[in-house]
């Protein structure tokens, strides 16, 4: 993600913040392991009809363990954080859609090299970025971490149309958007966010 901000993003860049939400309950668990997951419900006890004929539980004297099967990624399964990264990164060149449709939030259609010593070379703006002709500023982005997902653009109408976007096509493939978590869009220079600091150890 730190690289998509590097490229996507600048001073007057409005930020949107998203968060997906269960993430682990958003995806499914390896079949091979399926057969071996499961609740422990015992407590709850087996369905059985009282002298009025209604349903109730009853767990007291069960000769045997009651176990439902569990089906999703689990926390503390080591591929647990693999798989949820891995199909949600599946998911975002779904969400990108076509750079070149007019309606697209993420639409984009040139790369400009603004590097040190060429010739219109200037320094306030990024070496590298991508440009939309529509609006004649940076292309919106977004980037994910885990469960966390970021989305810029140049304007507070922008960013609100490319966050709506991530948030439907993640809905569409059934991962929830946990819109509880949403934070408002400030734009970096609100926040101080015009400059990256890169710690490198070791």
């Amino acid at each position: 993600m730190d690289a998509k901000f590097l490229f996507g993003n600048d001073r007057i860049s409005h930020d949107g913040d998203l968060d997906l939400g269960e993430m682990f309950l958003n995806f499914w668990l390896d079949e091979q392991l399926r057969p071996y997951a499961g609740v422990d419900v015992t407590s709850l006890g087996k369905r059985e009809l009282d002298e009025n004929g209604d349903e109730v539980f009853v767990h007291h004297g069960l000769i045997r363990r009651i176990w439902e099967r569990w089906e999703r990624t689990c926390m503390g399964l080591k591929s647990s954080p693999y798989v949820c990264t891995q199909t949600f990164g599946w998911c975002e060149d779904a969400i990108g859609g076509n750079r070149r449709e007019t309606n697209n939030p993420l639409r984009w259609d040139e790369v400009v090299l603004n590097l040190p010593g060429s010739k219109d070379y200037q320094p306030e703006k990024l070496w590298v970025y991508r440009l939309c002709s529509k609006t004649g500023k940076l292309a919106a982005f977004f980037g994910m971490y885990i469960d966390d997902c970021r989305s810029g653009t140049s304007t507070e109408r922008g960013c609100w149309e490319t966050s709506r976007r991530i948030a439907a096509r993640t809905n569409y493939f059934r991962i929830q958007d946990a819109s509880r978590k949403r934070r408002a869009r400030l734009r970096n220079l609100e926040l101080g966010w015009d400059r990256f600091v890169f710690l490198c150890l070791g």
